[in-house]
């Protein structure tokens, strides 16, 4: 009988080598995911060490956000919505949301137990979206033939996020849907973790400076 996963035994998490098939049953490919986050990484390189602090981080974010916006618009016919001044993107048909994010050190980790987070606080307008929403329904101990139907194999509807994090040799991402537990600014839990794997990269940054960009919350009176 289905039953709410508690979110103490972790996220449900895709591995990256199923990531591709899992995530094109939202009509979402990684190959776009891919080619935003490369925009992002050129315009957050480009940034000279005279820019403010938070520019870096800013233009990664700005870069990936436009490219991958502009690809679910154009080849899934996605909608481009952006309540309260939030960019996101919202599937024509399922009840799919996908924002943009830059995310903390455990984005990427495939540890269950991980925590990723957004690198900065959010706002009201994130924390009410989130837990908006409701948990993922799982089978639990369920028969061979009937986990076809479970989480595996159907991506819930919600309101999910493309995470990312610059390490100093790579950065690492994932699609992953929160759990309705947003508080203080940050995310709670996870419900489902779809990792990619990370992209390397044959230039380090010792010292990275890629703070800022993320989802702009603020109240319009």
């Amino acid at each position: 009988m289905p039953v709410s996963l508690p979110y103490s035994e972790g996220a449900h998490i895709i591995q990256p080598n199923q990531a591709a098939e899992y995530l094109a049953l939202m009509d979402i490919d990684i190959a776009d995911i891919h080619e935003s986050l490369a925009a992002g990484e050129t315009a957050s390189a480009n940034t000279r060490t005279s820019a403010p602090v938070t520019a870096a981080g800013s233009r990664r974010w700005f870069d990936t956000t436009e490219v991958l916006r502009d690809h679910l618009r154009t080849k899934h016919n996605w909608n481009l919505t952006d309540p309260q001044n939030r960019p996101l993107a919202s599937h024509p048909i399922k009840k799919y949301t996908l924002g943009i994010i830059g995310g903390n050190e455990d984005t990427g980790n495939p540890d269950v137990l991980a925590k990723p987070r957004a690198n900065r606080a959010k706002g009201k307008a994130t924390e009410q979206a989130v837990n908006s929403g409701d948990p993922v329904l799982f089978v639990l101990n369920a028969p061979e033939d009937q986990k076809a139907t479970s989480v595996t194999n159907t991506p819930p509807e919600g309101d999910w996020f493309l995470l990312y994090y610059r390490a100093e040799n790579e950065l690492r991402c994932e699609v992953s849907l929160p759990y309705p537990n947003f508080k203080d600014g940050q995310f709670g839990d996870w419900q489902v973790r779809v990792l990619l794997q990370p992209i390397p990269f044959d230039t380090a940054i010792e010292n990275i400076r890629d703070i800022g960009g993320g989802e702009i919350d603020f109240k319009i009176a």
